[in-house]
């Protein structure tokens, strides 16, 4: 296929969105919402598991079940401070791998250093590494597009 670029622009509360759907994906991350949850409900008296629930059960559930929005408040605090992140960044795809060039930044991946391929909402996430990926907006390439990209990623 040819060489192909696109630009795109991830902003805060995108990036916010997809982060909140990829932590609700992880079942851990249900269970302890949900076990935070009934831990509250049980110290509001609207769920009686047992008569006394102390001051510690109590902080302890509300940490539980705000530990999504934790780890997405300091995950856009960081995306914040970042510089470049928000900016506009352009990818260029080719049959060695993708070019990412933002406003201070290039760098150059092979298509084996790729190690995972993401679909959220109306983005692709290309994860170089566990922790990080590169969110490409999927209504700006063609289904051709879209298949060589995700022909060209090796998950597993």
């Amino acid at each position: 296929m040819e060489d192909f670029s696109i630009t795109t622009r991830l902003t805060e509360k995108e990036y916010s969105r997809v982060l909140y759907i990829l932590l609700y994906r992880k079942p851990g991350i249900v269970y302890t919402s949900i076990f935070g949850l009934l831990i509250v409900l049980g110290r509001l008296k609207i769920i009686p598991f047992y008569s006394d629930t102390t001051f510690l059960e109590t902080l302890v559930g509300l940490f539980l079940l705000l530990l999504p929005t934790i780890t997405v408040l300091r995950s856009s605090k960081e995306v914040r401070s970042t510089s470049g992140i928000q900016d506009e960044i352009t990818y260029t795809f080719n049959e060695s791998g993708l070019i990412i060039q933002g406003s201070s930044f290039k760098t150059e991946f092979q298509w084996a250093y790729i190690r995972n391929l993401l679909e959220i909402n109306k983005f692709l996430i290309l994860s170089h590494r566990k922790a990080a990926g590169y969110y490409i907006d999927k209504t700006k390439l063609t289904n051709e597009q879209l298949g060589f990209i995700r022909s060209k990623v090796k998950v597993g």
